[in-house]
């Protein structure tokens, strides 16, 4: 048997910072502070565009600032899948 040092002992580095939740959709509005990613959402088709509003909430005219607007399907659906979608900064989980 061996005698000797023990092997050196290499720090674990340090996950790249990603940013946990993205609050803003690259071609979209800001979401509202008190919104979490991964909370239930309210999606409907208004005729000319779709309105994103937190469950149970329906659109209200009131207050315009509690309801996300996409003219575009696409990016309607491009926010809903980054809200839903699992974000983690380790580098290793997919």
């Amino acid at each position: 048997m061996k005698r000797g040092r023990p092997p050196k002992q290499r720090p674990i580095p340090d996950p790249p910072e990603t940013p946990v939740a993205s609050t803003e959709v690259p071609s979209g509005p800001l979401v509202p502070p008190d919104w979490r990613p991964g909370m239930l959402l309210n999606v409907r088709n208004a005729g000319d565009c779709y309105r994103i509003t937190l469950y149970p909430e329906e659109y209200d005219p009131r207050h315009p600032e509690r309801t996300l607007r996409f003219p575009n399907p696409a990016d309607c659906q491009k926010f809903v899948s980054l809200w839903y979608s699992r974000q983690s900064p380790d580098p290793r989980a997919r």
